[in-house]
């Protein structure tokens, strides 16, 4: 992709872009499974006492001014699902939620992130604290001099001093730099990340590197091109083979695809919602880069399932 193809961003796209990859979700902590058939008179009572105020929260969200929501409730690793759904797909023209459609979980991804890093530190195939130049060595010579301490633990942790990347002005620097830039883009959905790592670590810090906390999509963004370069895998490649497909976790990536799925809104009001127009192709795939910290999408039922494994854990 040449200079040529790159239109200039309009604001409402670039709020899109930072709503997608930054947005945390409001989903609670619930799970799935199985859950055994209550035959107890009592027990059959606490779950119907349950599920009415699970739907009363669900119709609550709608006055508050939502388009949809799907809410889901446990109450134990092996208890049953419950869950209520309220609300529509779309503000106008959608249908009615049934509760098994697919939502983008947003910074709610940045777990999942976090334990395929754990994964491969537990293969060997990188350590806590290796740094980022050992494993992208084009970032020698270029890294600024703050970031030398930096490793993947600090990064996940957000201790890593990498921009936000939560507010429009550094999207619109990072956008500024690929409108400017005079070489050849890279082709490939890690090599756009190794390209963005270059880019923000040639960036002064934005905190004390290991010792101040500052939230940063772009620390994610880092951590998952260091995974892409230690196991010699594109992200999501690499996040289906070791960590969905063996916890049998049904996660895509960007949002929902499909006439009946959830469509995003934004809007700073109920009043003033309208419906998110998605990014041309040669910026998506920029968006796409950050995927790791923000851009998973699965259904209710399998977030659940994702927090039933830690219930299952602790």
């Amino acid at each position: 992709m040449g200079k040529q193809a790159m239109a200039p961003l309009r604001r409402r796209q670039l709020m899109a872009w930072l709503g997608a990859a930054a947005a945390a979700s409001s989903l609670p902590g619930c799970g799935g499974g199985g859950g055994k058939s209550l035959t107890d008179p009592v027990a059959e009572l606490e779950r119907y006492k349950a599920q009415q105020k699970l739907d009363e929260q669900a119709a609550a969200s709608r006055q508050d001014g939502l388009v949809g929501v799907v809410l889901a409730r446990l109450d134990g690793p092996d208890a049953e699902l419950l869950r209520s759904a309220a609300g529509s797909t779309r503000l106008s023209g959608g249908r009615a939620l049934k509760g098994n459609e697919r939502f983008i979980i947003g910074s709610n991804t940045k777990a999942m992130t976090a334990a395929l890093a754990a994964l491969c530190v537990e293969r060997g195939l990188l350590r806590w604290d290796s740094k980022p130049a050992e494993l992208l060595p084009e970032l020698r010579g270029q890294m600024h001099a703050g970031f030398q301490d930096l490793t993947l633990a600090l990064l996940l942790d957000h201790l890593g001093g990498l921009m936000a990347f939560s507010e429009e002005a550094d999207a619109m620097k990072f956008a500024d730099f690929l409108e400017g830039f005079a070489g050849a883009l890279p082709g490939t959905p890690s090599g756009r990340r190794s390209f963005m790592a270059s880019w923000l670590l040639a960036q002064a810090p934005a905190a004390k590197v290991g010792q101040e906390f500052l939230y940063s999509n772009a620390g994610y963004t880092l951590a998952a091109s260091m995974l892409e370069a230690a196991a010699g895998q594109d992200f999501e490649l690499m996040f289906e083979s070791l960590l969905a497909k063996p916890l049998k976790l049904d996660v895509q990536w960007r949002h929902p695809l499909g006439d009946d799925q959830p469509q995003g809104h934004v809007g700073e009001a109920a009043s003033q919602l309208r419906a998110w127009q998605p990014l041309r192709e040669d910026w998506q795939v920029w968006m796409d880069v950050m995927g790791p910290s923000g851009s998973a999408n699965l259904s209710i039922a399998g977030y659940c399932e994702w927090q039933r494994l830690h219930l299952q854990a602790f």
